[in-house]
């Protein structure tokens, strides 16, 4: 750090700077794609994409140029390309294995609404899923010693993906985390990269506030190396500090080394970046040199000095402002705990808001991976993008069905009862009989195994469940490992629980065989192919070959596709209780209640029209 003149003043007390250090763990940060993976390569040396909005040299999801978030969906519907991936192909085709960064929803980082939403604000994050942990917020107040207290400050070049400047940057390993002010920020055009959770309150205040501040990455210019320096972005690091640069000039020790704070004639500065602990001993060295006056501490950039100032050539001493710095830890316990009463107080008032983006994927879906033929709804299975190839599991599937029919030997009406479920599912078209084994090069084909588990009903005492999951070698994937496994969007339990207890009378209903009642899209039967008797009363007699025509139950998209079709269902078909019933909606179960007997009877009847045009019940 460079030195100036002696700073006289009057005031009693003259506060000189406020840092901020450490976060809470819950973080939305995602990955930069222009963050080297080590530290010894250039930003420079990153290949820079084109971006599909404004055709920029950069990446889409650094696009400054067009930030809104509808703008940005209407050209990619325009070009036609894929929401998730950007490419030129349907969403429903997209086998991409990589979802958004921010969210891990199935769309492209671009389009996540958390990109394009302002995150620095003073509300509370609504969500509690990181684990409760201190926050520190690093004050300093004034003091008065016999001479000047220099912090270990710097004058560097720093670069991000778009530009370079000259900053001012502290050094300060009492810092738990990295700071640069919203100035240099916006100068080196900085794009967020995430943002974390921060709990502040002032020195000696009992007030605490809780704050998200957005996280970018700049780079350290250094003779070597440029050092990436991951920093959360605050519109002020301190207030503007002195130089003492008169003070070091003289000292003899100090004459020979390179400073990194090299002497200038202004009086003034602010800092621009703090660097914490995270990244301090990445840029500063091991040769300490010591002598009557501020420690020299090397480093990449040159000698930091830290510490006081002698004062022995001085003939009347003057008192000198210090910054004295002070930890001020606190638990976040109590804000959380609060936010969680009023999210509990809402249950079942407020409707709980999804993922915008989430949502649009499975529109997306909706709008290309269902149709709606002679009364009934065709799905497609969501298969991810560049799965490895799926082996057809012919000879275990095989072996497993020759398996269950030795075990079902021992108890006949169990085998009876077997052979009776696929019969009565044939009949009603939920599985079909393949008489042309042979198929298209291009066409996958894939056999699943499958087994009974037992119930305790008199009605259907065993279950077949079929293994989705299986696997012919160690390392071959299986049907479930070449499907997306993108949940369903289901309503809060607790919610439907409360509803259910509200009016007097309560109504639990379900949709009758829901999987099979919607129906597989010809494309995609083949790998839902399975075996069993050809007479099943017979169990010597040969296997015969079936397939699905309908969403089988054990598929890991299953329970997405009942879902999506379900919801789409419901909203192109409105009556008098399509919304009670998507409240109510949990799979294939719907609980709610009603305050009467005729609006119970009315609910009965329009419940079983609508389900009816989906050929649901």
């Amino acid at each position: 750090m460079d030195a100036g003149s002696a700073l006289n003043t009057g005031q009693e007390f003259i506060p000189i700077a406020t840092f901020l250090t450490k976060s809470d763990t819950r973080k939305t940060e995602r990955r930069n794609i222009h963050r080297p993976t080590r530290p010894s390569v250039k930003p420079k040396s990153v290949q820079v994409p084109t971006c599909v909005y404004c055709k920029g040299e950069h990446s889409s999801t650094n696009c400054v140029k067009i930030k809104d978030h509808e703008q940005r969906l209407n050209i990619l519907k325009e070009k036609q390309l894929c929401f998730n991936c950007l490419r030129s192909h349907k969403v429903s085709e997209c086998r991409s294995k990589f979802n958004c960064m921010i969210c891990s929803r199935r769309h492209h980082t671009s389009l996540c609404e958390e990109e394009s939403r302002k995150k620095s604000t003073d509300e509370p994050p609504k969500t509690h899923d990181a684990k409760e942990t201190q926050s520190s917020v690093l004050h300093s107040a004034h003091n008065f010693a016999l001479g000047p207290v220099l912090l270990k400050t710097a004058v560097s070049m720093v670069t991000s993906s778009c530009t370079s400047t000259t900053a001012i940057i502290l050094f300060d390993e009492g810092s738990q985390s990295s700071f640069i002010t919203e100035r240099l920020a916006q100068k080196l055009q900085l794009q967020p990269t995430g943002s974390e959770t921060l709990c502040l309150s002032g020195f000696g205040d009992t007030e605490r506030r809780i704050r998200r501040l957005d996280t970018a990455t700049v780079y350290l210019q250094t003779p070597e190396v440029n050092i990436p320096i991951k920093v959360l972005i605050v519109p002020e690091i301190s207030v503007t500090l002195k130089t003492y640069q008169k003070r070091v000039g003289h000292l003899p020790y100090l004459k020979r080394l390179k400073l990194a704070h090299p002497m200038s004639e202004e009086d003034n500065f602010e800092i621009e970046i703090l660097v914490g602990a995270d990244h301090y001993w990445d840029i500063v060295q091991d040769t300490i040199i010591r002598g009557d006056g501020p420690t020299a501490i090397q480093s990449r950039i040159g000698y930091l000095l830290s510490g006081p100032l002698s004062t022995e050539n001085q003939i009347q001493p003057s008192p000198f402002p210090v910054s004295m710095l002070n930890v001020m830890t606190m638990h976040v316990q109590e804000e959380v705990n609060l936010e969680r009463f009023w999210e509990v107080e809402s249950l079942g008032v407020e409707q709980k808001s999804v993922h915008q983006g989430y949502e649009e994927y499975t529109k997306q879906y909706q709008n290309t991976g269902i149709s709606y033929e002679n009364g009934k709804y065709i799905a497609k299975l969501p298969w991810k993008e560049n799965h490895p190839f799926l082996p057809s599991n012919e000879l275990i599937s095989r072996r497993r069905t020759v398996s269950v029919v030795n075990r079902l030997r021992k108890e006949p009406e169990l085998l009876q009862k077997y052979g009776e479920i696929l019969s009565e599912q044939e009949k009603r078209g939920f599985i079909e009989k393949i008489t042309d084994v042979k198929s298209s090069e291009n066409t996958k084909v894939h056999y699943i195994p499958h087994h009974p588990v037992k119930k305790d009903s008199a009605t259907t005492p065993i279950r077949i469940v079929y293994d989705c999951s299986c696997k012919s070698t160690r390392d071959s994937p299986t049907l479930n490992e070449c499907l997306m496994k993108t949940p369903p969007i289901l309503n809060d339990l607790t919610a439907i629980l409360l509803r259910f207890r509200y009016h007097e009378f309560a109504v639990s209903t379900d949709i009758e065989k829901a999987f099979l009642n919607i129906g597989l899209h010809p494309d995609d039967r083949d790998v839902t192919r399975f075996f069993w008797l050809s007479d099943p009363n017979n169990p010597d007699s040969p296997l015969q070959i079936y397939r699905f025509k309908s969403v089988l139950f054990g598929a890991t998209c299953s329970p997405f596709i009942l879902n999506a079709t379900v919801t789409k269902h419901l909203a192109l078909h409105r009556c008098d209780d399509t919304e009670r019933i998507q409240q109510g909606l949990y799979v294939d179960n719907i609980l709610t209640s009603v305050p009467d007997e005729s609006t119970l009877l009315d609910f009965y009847t329009n419940s079983r029209q609508l389900f009816q045009k989906a050929s649901l019940i």
